[in-house]
């Protein structure tokens, strides 16, 4: 017994409670202040205090243990600051004395901040007994985000715990629902560390995780609301089980949830196909603009009040921005402002995966719309669903209305002012009106996740895994598909033609145009039909205002041409035989209302889906006026002396622009921003950054491992092929033969689409089954998996692989030696 428990700490007051509740806890010793303090102003010697210890315990000089923190302020009610000390593993005894130092200088460092959450500090220090872990983690007796929920939580993984508590891995996530068990956010595998004579890397499938720890959760959920009803407050455990016994490791109260604030999260797996790489600070602020108001526009439409939206403006300001010259979505302010709309629950969680990113956590928002408010909110989503065709032909005629109106005036003749007056118009008349294609993301949105959660319960699942993927072919009408197919038409008469194909082949690009203009007249025609009707899809960031399409430069698309000009003339991919109407009529034949209800809701889906790749386009061609307008400001400026180089008002933003009155700052504002984008040159960024204050911490990239030679990915498009990878860098796309290749890239931009006719299969490393990219596999007919993700840190050029796309799994067939 120890008389003043205040210097032992959280921690060791934790295990105590257990050792005195008869739960099963590994061997454990505690250093309290007192006999510290004296070590550290060296009164009694810590070898001659072990020695002594071994010799009284009966300690054996081969076993291992862990040296703990447990400081007075630790593991408290209010405040857990866990990992704010030292923890040294695996300890053998001969270490002992130096890990013990460890962990007491780290006391020592923390004494001489000005950082002191509490008076005093006084801390101890524990020896507890290694256990070689096969399954380690963490579990909550209450929802750690709102404990007036008392559904338990649980989140393992194989081997020590060390790797889940600091976040390195993700675990298994379990949550207890009454008598139900729910698996969430599962993942394909789980990795971990194992103990066996060193530390040694573990990889178990979701299957196998399961099937282990499956015995155990009843008896872990019990303990843990046993704990919480002897504590009389929510509790957080860590433990591990070994030779088939649980071990508890730790307990402390759930901090409280007004102390803990989740960082923002801002990721580009998804908008980075749009805007790759840097991206200058005129593009990333007219961004923000854009979607600022758009979905204010959305919101407003839907009813939401003007309170509200006050609240809500910051959100909405900041959907997307800039980090170190890349643009990333703000997922936290996505997932927030979700969440108080309709159904927001739901798809608040549910975004990061139609987007193909990891998930994220978030604060719920303070604003809550009252009762009426909600009710106004969900009958307008509901009247605007069952009325989206007429809205739809509204929204297009607007479009065409405004694009004929601004598409073929010729803005280098204007100044400035009225420039500045076409842009803003612009922005008024369709920016603020992009409020269909915003709802039809939405409902698409909706729609597709409510159909793959009515299909994996439905008794189509079993006889045919990839159904939803499989019901998106040939929607028609895709207007990227059409591109594709322009392309391959063009491509295949250069390849038929063998006088046409030397001179691709030998020419430059000049060269080719003048002789195609001179002896292929109706070629010409074609290429021209298809620049000015398409030439907004280029090779690279085509929404980027510093890029340069294929109407700006004619060349640079017969520069494409001429890069693909390889190999013989194309055969199209065979359209797969998939009618999901006669599977369901013959699945539901005795069943007539759920068989028209289902058909019904693909139908609709469908539609919601393919409109949703229309509109993409829309946007393409909209951001091309914008581009004209920005071009000719930057030509006056450089006219007027008022920028030193042509393009340098890229890196104004848009602000400054449309403020004149800054025209003379613009010099050395350009200045500056350049030096920065120098070094931003220079520097790797990340998928993912956690905000906290003005600081952006990187997510460490995600990591993938083999489990029995495959790897897993996102089953997007159906079909088995084998075939030799091809990795794609950075648009190093000239020159290089694709045919019956297999493509993998990080993502692959829509302006890349003149690529997938020519392989035989696509692994992107990120997107989801929603993303530009994965609409089109499906439509052309390709074998194809997304969201492979660390694919490109495990194979190399030329290896051999199966691509089954139906599973979403590929298979390393043979390493290229």
């Amino acid at each position: 017994e120890f008389k003043n428990k205040d210097e032992i700490g959280g921690k060791a007051k934790g295990l105590l409670f257990l050792s005195k509740h008869g739960f099963n806890i590994p061997e454990f010793f505690i250093l309290d202040y007192r006999l510290v303090d004296l070590i550290i102003h060296k009164e009694l010697s810590l070898r001659y205090l072990l020695e002594s210890w071994m010799k009284e315990n009966r300690i054996s000089s081969d076993s291992l243990w862990a040296v703990r923190s447990s400081a007075s302020f630790e593991d408290g009610k209010n405040n857990s600051f866990a990992g704010l000390f030292k923890t040294e593993i695996n300890v053998g005894i001969k270490d002992l004395p130096n890990a013990i130092e460890k962990v007491i200088s780290g006391y020592i460092d923390f004494n001489k901040t000005d950082y002191q959450p509490v008076g005093n500090l006084k801390f101890a220090v524990i020896i507890q007994k290694m256990i070689v872990a096969e399954f380690s983690g963490v579990i909550f007796s209450h929802n750690p985000n709102n404990v007036k929920e008392k559904n338990v939580h649980i989140n393992i993984i194989p081997g020590l715990g060390e790797k889940l508590v600091s976040g390195e891995e993700d675990g298994l996530s379990i949550i207890s629902l009454g008598r139900e068990i729910k698996f969430i956010n599962e993942n394909t595998q789980y990795s971990g560390q194992v103990f066996d004579n060193g530390i040694k890397d573990i990889v178990l499938t979701n299957k196998e995780l399961k099937q282990s720890i499956t015995p155990y959760l009843n008896k872990l959920i019990a303990a843990a609301k046993k704990m919480a009803k002897l504590r009389k407050y929510p509790v957080d455990i860590e433990f591990c089980i070994a030779d088939k016994r649980i071990y508890w490791l730790q307990l402390r109260p759930i901090t409280s949830s007004k102390q803990v604030t989740l960082p923002t999260v801002w990721d580009n797996s998804n908008i980075g196909e749009n805007y790759p790489g840097l991206t200058t600070p005129l593009s990333i602020s007219f961004v923000k603009i854009t979607y600022y108001n758009a979905y204010l526009a959305m919101v407003s439409f839907l009813g939401m009040s003007k309170p509200q939206q006050e609240k809500n403006r910051m959100l909405l300001k900041n959907m997307v921005g800039g980090i170190s010259g890349s643009l990333y979505y703000n997922i936290t302010a996505w997932q927030q402002l979700l969440y108080q709309l309709p159904f927001g629950k739901r798809t608040s969680k549910q975004i990061t995966q139609i987007l193909g990113m990891d998930d994220a956590e978030f604060e719920l928002p303070m604003i809550k719309p009252s009762l009426f408010a909600y009710s106004k909110l969900f009958s307008n989503v509901f009247f605007s669903f069952l009325f989206f065709g007429r809205y739809k032909k509204k929204f297009e005629l607007t479009y065409k209305k405004v694009f004929s109106k601004f598409k073929d005036k010729d803005y280098k003749k204007l100044s400035n002012k009225d420039l500045i007056e076409y842009i803003q118009k612009l922005n008024q008349d369709l920016g603020a009106k992009w409020i269909v294609p915003v709802l039809n993301g939405f409902f698409a949105f909706l729609l597709f996740s409510y159909l793959k959660k009515i299909f994996t319960k439905s008794s189509l699942h079993d006889e045919y895994p990839n159904f939803i993927n499989d019901i998106l072919y040939a929607q028609g009408d895709i207007v990227s598909v059409v591109i594709v197919r322009k392309f391959h038409d063009l491509l295949n008469t250069i390849l038929a033609d063998h006088q046409l194909k030397n001179l691709f082949k030998e020419k430059n690009e000049k060269d080719i145009w003048q002789e195609i203009s001179n002896y292929y007249p109706e070629f010409k025609k074609r290429i021209e039909y298809y620049i000015a009707n398409y030439g907004e899809r280029c090779g690279e960031g085509e929404l980027k205002i510093e890029t340069i399409n294929y109407k700006e430069n004619p060349l640079a698309f017969i520069s494409t041409l001429k890069s693909n000009a390889i190999g013989s003339v194309q055969t199209e991919n065979d359209k797969r035989a998939f009618n999901y109407k006669n599977i369901i009529n013959e699945k539901y034949k005795y069943k007539p209302l759920k068989k028209y209800l289902l058909l019904i809701l693909i139908k609709i889906t469908l539609n919601r889906i393919k409109d949703r790749e229309n509109y993409r386009f829309y946007r393409t061609k909209g951001f091309d006026l914008v581009r004209k307008i920005f071009r000719a400001i930057d030509d006056n400026l450089y006219r007027e002396k008022l920028i030193e180089q042509s393009s340098d008002s890229l890196y104004l933003e848009y602000e400054e622009i449309i403020n004149q009155e800054l025209s003379l700052n613009y010099k050395q504002i350009i200045r500056e921003r350049k030096s920065v984008y120098n070094y931003y040159q220079t520097i790797n960024r990340v998928n993912r950054y956690y905000q906290k204050g003005n600081n952006f911490i990187a997510v460490e990239r995600f990591k993938s491992h083999l489990v029995k030679d495959i790897i897993k990915g996102v089953a997007c498009s159906s079909g088995v092929i084998t075939g030799e990878l091809l990795i794609i860098e950075d648009n190093k796309l000239k020159d290089i033969d694709i045919s019956g290749k297999i493509l993998v890239a990080k993502y692959f931009e829509p302006g890349w689409i003149n690529l997938f006719s020519k392989a035989v299969g696509i692994i992107s490393e990120r997107g989801g089954l929603l993303s530009h990219t994965a609409i089109l596999f499906r439509e052309l007919g390709i074998p194809a998996i997304v969201g492979a993700k660390g694919i490109l840190s495990i194979v190399e050029q030329g290896d051999k692989v199966l691509l089954d796309g139906t599973k979403g799994e590929i298979k390393i067939i043979k390493k290229n030696e």
